[in-house]
């Protein structure tokens, strides 16, 4: 399983390196789903990106002023 898992991470790293943002939403779900169905108690290796997206949105939601 941990093998599949891996396949889906470079699937979904190499998707979104080629800006294939459907694709990469794609292989990152069928990760998160296969890690939980699965119980295989990995780390998502998405979680940094989902943060960085969280602070972005945060920054055009409320921009600081001044």
């Amino acid at each position: 399983m941990l093998d599949e898992l891996k396949a889906k991470e470079t699937a979904a790293w190499d998707s979104l390196s080629g800006y294939k943002f459907i694709m990469f939403g794609y292989h990152a779900a069928v990760w998160v789903t296969l890690n939980r169905i699965h119980r295989c108690h990995q780390r998502n290796p998405f979680l940094d990106v989902v943060k960085l997206a969280k602070v972005k949105i945060e920054r055009i939601r409320y921009p600081k002023e001044g």
